[in-house]
């Protein structure tokens, strides 16, 4: 097998793998390996087929598959450990299972694997003769008849070579069956029971199937897989995928070369060696006219017409839903041709259309005896119709699709697949109607799991096997073609924030896609990081940049583009020298010396409340003047112009639908207003922050006039709407759940605890933002984020993760644990926590000392939420005491 990584992989890739491992990259085969090791004793690599086969045996002494599939491989590695004077826990386990698996088969019926009514016969009896009495019995409904007819002379046609090795001795050197390439059938085990069990002679004319045979068992150090070759099979199937999905045709159209050629008259088989099939015929037709536009005219098929279907194989066959899909697109695909003989093409078209919608499941799916999954069959089937106009049995089709995906955004008919999940999304991003939800979380689901695998074996052989790069092909192709069908990134915000709730698709997506494709308003798509360790990551790696937002399109919630650098748009070691300048001012020893000067503010405040009574706005009266003196004396700003600033303040933080020109211009009176404050700082030097920060960048030329201005801003901004509405929140919080409030009251001491945990739990952005783009293609989770790709983080979803803080949407206030990421992580963590959480710390305890009747002026229904900026807050907090 090749290895892949799943997170790199590409259509380029997997054509070149499709065109350079004709073997599709399969898993071993118990079944065929142990063929092998009782066919051709002799052959390079024997001991390693048996430890193999001793190392994939199954606790309960069966062998691969669910249910009576593992039948038929348990039966060859019993016969072939039996074959190897093999004795012991592992054969009798071995029976016992064997044993077990038959009498199920009395109950559910033969696996639904290849010939299984032939092949069981065969083992058993090898088996029984080996031991040399009846230990194995068969079903009663399973006649051996068949096999005899079989082994008497049904074999000598081109389908049964390819079970060559259930036709016994006669099968030895036979001049009915002639080896391509010296592959018997497509099988190692075919090829093996044509050699048989002596050694050729080194110049025997079976000198090329031995050389085969050794370079099959190499590739996997001893095993082999279930099949040799479906390399056209696969090679046109997966060039009519990728190219459906879009894919470039240059790079796809290495996988045409080399299939057969006048396809419409000779037919085509799914490999060299193979009997020639109807499928593979279609495949390769649809392909060519895929890349030239024309289809021959499809001579061949006429040979597998039985009149409400067609055959997969001549002469032998049973009837396959799917093989009469390709047929169907064929006949559609000419007749768009407008041949002269478009009756005739059409008739059997809409016969074959009849078969299909006749043999629809009950549930709206299609079932195959190729493949497992009904997914497949079912894309098959659906998208044949939908080419064909036929969309009622499509759409019934689509709702089964619907309705069966798996909360993780996956689908399987055992459990979440990346296969099925590909075959699901194709047929959705084909189908007619809105899916982009459904496709989305798959595309999401493909995301996480990647193409490489491994994927459990789903397509049936005579036992199962998975074609791992046919299956790459899919998942590729169903990625291209969900993203382009609007589903690859859903649009972001989900919906708007209401009040102090938390959007209930970040629950979900913490879940199954902690980074996920998002569409944003603005600057087109991005990534979504909704996970606490996700979340962490972007914040701390410095991959992760903010430098390349500065005049970028860069998706973002907001309509302005960030136009001129500051400290939150620098990356190290810009970032570093501006931070280590700021620090010092926010230090937790510098913050609680001002804790003084703010309880005695917060005092003043509440004592004001008290004189003016009953009722009061807390937003007004308490929660905007706190912050805004504090963050104004510690810059030296005049607290007379704090309107000013908020009138600023809330225009920059305006969401989505606030006027962009609007913004730009408060901004850039903000920023005059403090290039004015800064040039007074410089002819009176003061002790505040301003002036120490002028006093840097003209003794030191650290700074920047820019940087400067920038710093200043940040800090007003910061300073002022975050903690404002946080205070606000903080009370509503409280407000409305009465014993909390008794419960702090009893001891004070607990408010830091809970000013953490209401951190926590209060949402304060509207959307997700502090946008970063990576430098280089980065991993996260399960995802690959490219370079240049940007990355939005939720910080209030990563403090609700339930992996991180137990019963997360619980507000508890004496939680310990995990610190919340309520100040952000890493370079760029908010410099004025400290501060913040002082002054909610005592604003919090003010209100609780002195108001103990504090309440609700109005129901908490009737209060008005902001729903115009990018973070939460109240117009008004009503209060009477």
């Amino acid at each position: 097998m090749t290895a892949v990584d799943a997170a790199t992989d590409t259509a380029d890739r997997v054509v070149a793998d499709l065109v350079a491992d004709p073997g599709g990259n399969l898993y071993p085969s118990v079944y065929e390996t142990g063929r092998l090791v009782s066919l051709v004793p002799w052959l390079t690599g024997h001991e390693k087929r048996i430890e193999f086969l001793l190392s994939a045996q199954q606790p309960d002494g069966a062998w691969s598959g669910p249910g009576t599939v593992a039948l038929v491989p348990t039966l060859s590695a019993v016969e072939a450990l039996l074959a190897a004077g093999r004795t012991g826990a592992s054969v009798d386990r071995g029976l016992s299972a064997a044993a077990d698996l038959l009498r199920r088969v009395e109950r559910d019926g033969l696996p639904g694997t290849l010939i299984p009514f032939l092949i069981v016969p065969a083992l058993v009896a090898d088996i029984n003769d080996r031991l040399g009495h009846e230990r194995l019995t068969l079903p009663p409904d399973l006649d051996p008849a068949a096999l005899a007819a079989l082994r008497a002379d049904g074999w000598r046609n081109p389908v049964s070579a390819f079970y060559l090795e259930i036709v016994g001795p006669a099968a030895v050197g036979s001049t009915a069956v002639s080896p391509v390439a010296g592959v018997i059938g497509c099988s190692a085990a075919a090829t093996a029971a044509w050699l048989g069990p002596d050694a050729p002679a080194a110049d025997d004319r079976s000198a090329e199937s031995v050389d085969f045979l050794v370079r099959s068992q190499s590739t996997m150090d001893g095993p082999v897989a279930g099949l040799t070759s479906m390399t056209y099979f696969e090679r046109a199937w997966a060039y009519r995928a990728l190219a459906a999905a879009g894919t470039d045709p240059e790079v796809i159209a290495p996988l045409l070369e080399g299939l057969p050629g006048d396809v419409g008259r000779a037919g085509a088989p799914s490999a060299p060696g193979a009997a020639a099939d109807s499928e593979t015929a279609a495949l390769v037709l649809l392909a060519t006219a895929d890349r030239t536009g024309v289809l021959p005219e499809p001579h061949c098929l006429w040979e597998y017409d039985r009149d409400t279907h067609f055959l997969t194989t001549v002469p032998v066959g049973a009837p396959s839903v799917i093989t009469n899909a390709r047929v169907l697109e064929v006949l559609h695909r000419y007749l768009e041709q407008d041949p002269s003989d478009a009756d005739r093409y059409a008739g059997a078209a809409a016969r074959v259309a009849r078969y299909l919608t006749d043999n629809q499941q009950p549930d709206g799916s299609w079932q195959d005896r190729w493949h497992v999954s009904p997914y497949y069959a079912t894309v098959s089937c659906g998208l044949a119709l939908l080419a064909a106009g036929r969309t009622e049995p499509v759409g019934r089709a689509v709702a089964m699709v619907r309705e069966s995906q798996r909360p993780d955004g996956s689908w399987g008919v055992h459990e979440g697949t990346a296969e099925e999940t590909a075959y699901a999304v194709l047929l959705l991003a084909a189908a007619p109607g809105e899916h982009r939800d459904a496709i989305a979380r798959g595309l999401a689901h493909l995301e996480r799991a990647g193409s490489a695998g491994p994927h459990p074996p789903l397509w049936v052989g005579k036992d199962l096997y998975a074609p791992v790069n046919l299956i790459r092909a899919a998942v590729l192709a169903a990625a291209a073609a969900g993203r382009r069908a609007g589903g690859g990134a859903c649009p972001y915000p989900f919906q708007p924030a209401e009040r102090l709730e938390t959007d209930p698709r970040a629950a979900e997506l913490r879940r199954t896609a902690p980074v996920s494709r998002v569409t944003l308003p603005f600057g087109g798509e991005g990534w979504l990081a909704v996970g606490h360790r996700e979340v962490r990551t972007v914040l701390s790696d410095r991959r992760f940049g903010r430098a390349a937002l500065v005049g970028a399109d860069v998706p973002r919630v907001t309509p302005r583009v960030i136009a001129q650098t500051s400290i939150l748009t620098m990356d190290p070691p810009d970032h570093t020298r501006l931070r280590r300048l700021v620090a010092p001012a926010f230090t937790p020893r510098r913050i609680e010396a001002l804790r003084p000067r703010a309880e005695r503010l917060a005092a003043d405040l509440v004592g004001r409340m008290i004189d003016q009574g009953p009722p009061a706005d807390l937003v007004r009266d308490l929660a905007r003047p706190l912050p805004s003196t504090l963050m104004s004396e510690l810059l030296g700003v005049p607290v007379a112009d704090q309107d000013r600033f908020f009138d600023w303040a809330e225009t920059v933080v305006g969401g989505p639908g606030v006027d962009p020109s609007a913004i730009a211009a408060a901004f850039a009176e903000l920023s005059e207003y403090l290039a004015g404050l800064v040039a007074q700082r410089r002819e009176d030097p003061r002790d505040d922050l301003l002036g120490t920060l002028v006093a840097a960048r003209d003794e030191g030329d650290r700074l920047s006039e820019q940087e400067l201005v920038g710093i200043g801003v940040t800090l007003l901004l910061a300073g002022l709407e975050t903690t404002t509405n946080q205070i606000g929140n903080f009370a509503w919080h409280l407000l409305t759940r009465p014993g909390l409030v008794a419960w702090l009251r009893e001891d004070l001491g607990r408010v830091p605890a809970a000013v953490e945990e209401l951190l926590r739990f209060t949402p304060i952005a509207t959307s997700a933002g502090f946008t970063r783009v990576a430098a280089e293609d980065v991993r996260l989770g399960e995802v690959t984020i490219r370079a240049g790709e940007a990355v939005l983080v939720d910080l209030d979803s990563a403090n609700r993760d339930e992996a991180v803080y137990p019963d997360a949407d619980e507000l508890r206030l004496d939680r310990a644990g995990e610190p919340n990421l309520a100040f952000g992580h890493g370079p760029h963590f908010c410099l004025g926590a400290q501060l913040a959480r002082m002054e909610l710390d005592v604003a919090l305890t003010a209100l609780l000392e002195s108001l103990p009747g504090l309440r609700l002026d109005v129901p908490a229904g009737e209060l008005v939420w902001h729903t115009d900026r990018v973070v939460r807050g109240l117009r008004a907090l009503p209060v009477r005491w």
